[in-house]
């Protein structure tokens, strides 16, 4: 909860500047009439005046673990909450009539725990495991434009996963063993999403995109406990234009 709360803390830190600064490219200073001029900048979609966006996000991730190779095999959905910071650039910067953006983005989520029960070499045994994602990624969108404020965009994304897997077996009889690792993985993401120009220095996104991150795995008695992880994920954040 703490992270949590800290990322929103993040969010609103930068976004208020962009929200105030936006006012003075949207409204008059000596009257309150909506500036046409002003504002064709958003309206033409280019991102500010330099086409570099800081994008503040977030996240809650429903995890699907996939089937553990231990025990009954279970797959467990598990919901998490985390955030994201990117940093993008649009294209149309470049070559006019151009509606792709590319960004690099660091994401984090919290602890996904899953439990089953199963046989393991002492008989019935009951499984726990914890997982943490976080991800490194390069996202690739394409923003179509309908309307000067109103934009959907949809996207795909390819990188690198750190999954750190932790994997507890115990007998009825209270005897248990513990196992861990950290392993990377193939990290890649596609979805789609709705963009509000609030102003020409700050815009408003809500995403969904299905992600996988790579097998989780770690060792013990010369055996290995692996699964393939995916999550389905919805996005709330800001992009703040330059």
């Amino acid at each position: 909860m703490i992270r949590i709360f800290g990322f929103f803390v993040m969010v609103v830190a930068l976004a208020w500047p962009g929200l105030v600064l936006g006012q003075e490219y949207v409204f008059g200073k000596d009257n309150d009439t909506w500036r046409q001029d002003a504002h064709s900048g958003a309206s033409a979609g280019n991102g500010g005046k330099i086409g570099v966006y800081l994008a503040p996000r977030f996240m809650d991730s429903l995890i699907n673990t996939g089937e553990i190779s231990s025990g009954a095999r279970a797959g467990k959905y598990c919901n998490t909450f985390g955030g994201a910071l990117a940093v993008g650039y649009y294209f149309n910067q470049m070559a006019a009539n151009v509606p792709l953006r590319m960004e690099l983005e660091y994401a984090f989520r919290s602890d996904a725990r899953a439990s089953w029960n199963g046989s393991g070499s002492t008989g019935t045994q009951k499984f726990e495991a914890l997982f943490n994602v976080q991800t490194l990624q390069a996202n690739l969108y394409w923003d179509i434009d309908i309307s000067a404020s109103v934009k959907p965009f949809v996207g795909i994304g390819l990188g690198a996963s750190s999954l750190y897997a932790s994997y507890k077996a115990r007998d009825y009889e209270g005897n248990s063993h513990s196992y861990d690792d950290t392993t990377m993985g193939l990290a890649w993401n596609i979805g789609a999403g709705l963009g509000y120009e609030i102003n020409e220095t700050v815009t408003a996104d809500l995403a969904y995109r299905f992600a996988g991150f790579g097998h989780a795995e770690a060792q013990t008695g010369g055996s290995t406990t692996r699964n393939y992880m995916t999550a389905h994920e919805f996005i709330l954040g800001l992009r703040l234009n330059f």
